[in-house]
């Protein structure tokens, strides 16, 4: 971590202003093709806005190869962004066009040997399905009353909106590759034509236990989904070695390994979001 970074971490965990734009607040920072925002002095509008480069992008790729790193360190099986894992149900001439690894639905992670509770699914499953989202303070995500009085109310309502948001891509997908009217996805329809189509991503994807979503927030907090993974990895990764840690108890190791797991997952968000802001100062000032 820089120095850069370092400061602007300890910065936002005392709630002081951010050191590197003491002498930037107030000047304009572009935010997409047309609009501005305004400098302040804590790097709100900063990471809210729209501005060219691979920003948003970095900060959600370096906490999930973290988390990757450390739950197969633990001995969970996975894959990162298994790209071709809905691939099958799309018509060929799509696949064709496209190729098979861009397409459909790609989560961040697949695992496999996480027992997480219920997730509204019955039946053998293929793994669990996740996708980790990042949020920024000055967001509607912080505007609720929920968020304003409640600690973790932010992050918890961006998770829980996830399997929505997978599901309303699913129909999207089944409209614009099978052809089938929205009054059909609805209706549970999957495909057009009076044989059986192949089989619709929206039928596909209630194969999979409903998709987990890990959401860090502006401030390194975490939804709860966050937590009770780290709980299940700390679990997997002391059962065949706890007694090499040098632990007696296996509940010793295991609280050392969740410790561990959280420290190393909040440092990735502090830093993610410190490197965000540190990376986008060459913007401030710009007409």
């Amino acid at each position: 971590i820089s120095s850069a970074e370092f400061s602007e971490v300890v910065s936002t965990y005392l709630g002081l202003p951010s050191p590197a734009l003491l002498s930037l607040v107030g000047q304009p920072i572009p935010d997409g093709p047309t609009q501005h925002r305004v400098c302040d002095a804590f790097g709100i509008q900063l990471a809210c806005a729209h501005l060219p480069g691979r920003g948003w992008d970095d900060h959600h790729d370096s906490i999930l190869r973290v988390i990757y790193r450390d739950v197969v360190h633990c001995g969970i099986r996975g894959d990162l962004e298994p790209r071709s894992l809905f691939a099958s149900t799309l018509p060929a001439a799509a696949i064709r066009r496209v190729g098979p690894r861009r397409l459909g639905i790609i989560p961040d992670l697949r695992l496999r040997d996480v027992p997480f509770p219920d997730r509204h699914h019955s039946g053998r499953t293929h793994g669990f399905l996740f996708d980790l989202k990042t949020i920024h303070d000055g967001t509607q995500h912080y505007q609720s009353a929920a968020a304003r009085t409640t600690r973790g109310a932010a992050v918890g309502a961006r998770a829980r909106a996830v399997p929505t948001e997978y599901e309303a891509l699913a129909r999207d997908l089944d409209e614009r590759c099978h052809q089938v009217p929205a009054a059909d996805v609805a209706a549970g329809r999957v495909g057009p034509g009076p044989r059986p189509p192949p089989p619709a991503l929206l039928s596909f994807l209630p194969t999979y236990p409903e998709c987990v979503g890990l959401v860090f927030g502006a401030f390194a907090e975490a939804s709860h989904s966050v937590h009770e993974l780290c709980s299940y990895a700390a679990t997997a990764g002391v059962e065949r070695a706890w007694r090499r840690m040098g632990s007696r108890p296996e509940a010793a190791a295991r609280a050392f390994r969740v410790g561990h797991l959280r420290r190393s997952w909040g440092v990735a968000a502090a830093r993610a979001a410190a490197h965000l802001r540190v990376s986008r100062l060459a913007f401030v000032g710009m007409p």
